[in-house]
């Protein structure tokens, strides 16, 4: 792993933490120092801005106690200061990185971290060339209170300069992320996971965790043991979505599809001995062209989709339905021995049974309107599903869209079906 992966693996944790980062702040100052006795912080301030009498800069012949009124009324001024106890991990770690503060030389107080350099939005290229030697370099700019701009002013300055790797701490590790970079959670601990990952606030849930970050990441099932999850993601380089698993803590993530088509619709057998997904990829290589929205918000069912299975690597690649148009959707049941599915073969969306290898087709549902998203009960024996049963004109849009290949998000209801009761 690089040493700039790790500087970003290390600075993503607070985006994360940022309400423990900013919460390590200083408390808000006691007035009663004040010698005008002002109880509230407005009055505080007035009477310690008066430097003259109340707060002489340090370093003027003033006391220790006039130190602490200018310290306290900096706090007051400037808002609490930020916990930069992660920079200064990574400085320890020789992550090879430039740290700029973004606040005026004089600023040499304890929130200064030794090692950072001092540059700012008025800092010529040639003063910026001499503590940035490359234009790739990773540099993080800061500020010690939250108040302070100074910070984002440089981060602006330095990009319009032709510098790639530049972060703001800590607001830039979010932007960061959001862009689809992703973090190996793998080489998070436990108690770190655990400490960022509860969402603020949540009064039931306590251990909420958060497995993808970054990317695009849906439909997330898992294997019978509960060990693996499978899922489809649209990241990295990838133009459309991949089929991938990863252990329960979101570690060990590998990619199963071929990256040809777009996929979806991804289950694990229940003995972990195949999966099956749906791909388009017998029918291009390339992406399939997003759905035409001039006639409102509407899916797209590719003609090409088709149900595949795999071994759990992802090898041995077996077409499983072959009939035209979209087929989709597919769940093994408890014991593996049938697939349900839904298919548009005959000209509707209904559901459908077949057995592993594809073979001894069985139709299901035979009402208009869309029927998908099936499961198997825990015995076996049921399925439930959502379906739509659309009337009049919702009918007559429902199966001019499906013509063309599309779907509109319309009104579901949950079914449930005893598969002995069926014949």
């Amino acid at each position: 792993m690089s040493k700039i992966l790790q500087a970003f693996l290390i600075l993503g944790f607070l985006v994360f933490t940022m309400p423990q980062a900013f919460s390590q702040v200083q408390e808000k100052p006691d007035c009663s120092f004040c010698e005008l006795k002002a109880k509230g912080v407005e009055k505080c301030q007035k009477c310690l801005s008066n430097e003259k009498n109340k707060c002489p800069l340090p370093g003027k012949g003033s006391g220790d106690g006039d130190k602490t009124k200018c310290e306290l009324y900096k706090k007051l001024k400037h808002g609490p200061y930020i916990n930069t106890t992660v920079l200064e991990n990574l400085i320890e770690a020789n992550v090879p990185m430039v740290l700029l503060d973004a606040r005026s030389g004089k600023w040499d107080d304890k929130n200064r971290i030794p090692s950072a350099q001092s540059l700012n939005d008025k800092s010529t290229k040639e003063e910026v060339e001499k503590i940035i030697k490359a234009k790739d370099t990773l540099v993080v700019t800061y500020c010690s209170s939250l108040k302070c701009g100074a910070s984002n002013k440089l981060y602006i300055h330095l990009k319009k300069l032709g510098y790639k790797n530049v972060l703001e701490y800590p607001f830039g590790i979010k932007g960061w992320l959001e862009a689809g970079n992703d973090i190996e959670m793998s080489s998070v601990s436990e108690k770190k996971q655990a400490e960022v990952t509860i969402f603020e606030g949540e009064k039931h849930f306590k251990n909420i965790r958060q497995l993808t970050f970054g990317g695009e990441n849906a439909e997330a099932y898992f294997s019978h043991n509960a060990d693996k999850l499978i899922f489809q993601s649209k990241r990295d380089d990838l133009q459309c979505d991949a089929i991938f698993t990863m252990d329960v803590d979101g570690s060990n993530v590998k990619m199963l599809s071929s990256g040809k088509g777009t996929t979806t619709c991804s289950f694990i057998a229940p003995d972990y001995k195949s999966i099956i997904y749906a791909s388009t990829h017998l029918g291009g290589e390339e992406c399939p062209p997003k759905p035409d929205m001039s006639k409102g918000y509407v899916w797209a069912l590719y003609k090409s989709f088709d149900i595949f299975k795999a071994d759990p690597d992802g090898s041995n690649l077996v077409r499983l339905t072959d009939t035209p148009g979209y087929d989709a959707e597919g769940v093994y049941s408890p014991k593996g021995d049938r697939i349900i599915f839904t298919s548009v073969r005959t000209g509707d969306l209904e559901l459908f049974l077949m057995d592993p290898d594809g073979s001894n087709v069985e139709q299901l549902t035979d009402t208009p309107g869309y029927d998908g998203g099936a499961f198997f009960s825990l015995d076996g024996e049921s399925i439930c599903w959502r379906a739509s049963r659309p009337q009049g004109e919702e009918l007559a849009d429902y199966l001019n869209l499906l013509k063309d290949g599309l779907i509109r998000p319309s009104k579901l209801e949950i079914y449930v079906m005893n598969l002995k009761d069926r014949k």
